[in-house]
This record gives structure tokens, C-alpha cells and sequence, in this order.
């Protein structure tokens, strides 16, 4: 059980720092244990990874979970194709106005 809840932090580490520098990749919140981090160490003057400070931000940080929308196994099979390109090309399959759902929830 310890290996696979580790694994889990690991994985939880990579996505969120792929997904766009610990952000949730739909609603855009901050990630509540990387502010916590930051925040201990910089006080006031925490910053995201856009260099924006935390104090700044609308919503308050959330702790974040990862979550396979589509398996991990499959988008480290998929070659030299960048995993949101990869991501859009299959939720697009499912429905093809998706994407543009998402990219309005985005901006």
C-alpha cells in the first residue's frame, strides 16, 4: 500500500507540475500544498510560477488529486506527441465539440 501511495504523490507531482505549474487544469485554482510551501518559505511575497503573487489570487488555493481522465498507460504510449495534443485528440474523438467547452472554461 505505501508503494502505491507513493507512486500516487509521484505521479500527482508530475501531473500537476505538467498540467500548467500546479494549477487544476479546468478551474485554474492553486494548488493548496505548493502555496503552503511557498508561502512558509516567502511569506507575503509567495508568487505562483507565473511570478503573480498568491495573495492576489480570486479563489482561495484547493488541494488538487489527480485524475485519469485517460490512463496514464496511454499517453506514455502515444510517442513524441505532447501529451495535451494527445489529450484533445482523444476527448475530441468522444465528442467533437468538447474542445471548444474546454477551451472556454480556459479563458
Amino acid at each position: 500500500m505505501a508503494e502505491t501511495e507513493s507512486r500516487l504523490n509521484g505521479l500527482q507531482e508530475k501531473c500537476l507540475t505538467r498540467d500548467d505549474y500546479h494549477r487544476c487544469v479546468i478551474t485554474r485554482v492553486f494548488d493548496y500544498n505548493e502555496a503552503r510551501i511557498r508561502v512558509r518559505r516567502d511569506g507575503v511575497d509567495a508568487k505562483d510560477d507565473d511570478n503573480h503573487l498568491l495573495n492576489k489570487e480570486t479563489v482561495r488555493p484547493k488541494a488538487l488529486q489527480v485524475a485519469h481522465i485517460i490512463s496514464h498507460s496511454l499517453m506514455a504510449s502515444c510517442g513524441q506527441l505532447d501529451s495535451k495534443t494527445i489529450a484533445r485528440n482523444i476527448l475530441n474523438m468522444f465528442d467533437d465539440g468538447v474542445l471548444h467547452l474546454i477551451d472556454l472554461l480556459m479563458h
